[in-house]
């Protein structure tokens, strides 16, 4: 266990799991390290969360209207059913 800070300011818990000691060790060693760097997230977002963020912040602001209105219609229409409620860390390429 490891007390970070998180983007919001917040202090929260980390924990380090693996099946052998010295894998959490090294997991451990890795998470102060990054601790003392800066703030750490605690939680992975959804992949709808990342798309809504960047349509909004991304996209409408540096492309054509047009454009922003289609990429919105293909992120509701078929990315967000499918894989909506992935995880980033957890997507991959088939």
């Amino acid at each position: 266990m490891c007390g970070v800070t998180t983007p919001t300011g917040e202090r929260k818990r980390k924990y380090a799991y693996g099946p052998t000691r010295e894998l959490v060790h090294e997991k451990w060693l890795k998470l102060h390290r990054t601790a003392k760097n800066g703030p750490v997230a605690t939680s992975v977002p959804r992949l709808r969360e990342y798309l809504n963020h960047w349509l909004t912040e991304v996209i409408k602001p540096n492309r054509a209207p047009l454009t922003y209105v289609n990429y919105e219609l293909f992120t509701r229409l078929y990315i967000n059913p499918a894989l909506g409620d992935q995880r980033l860390d957890k997507l991959g390429v088939r």
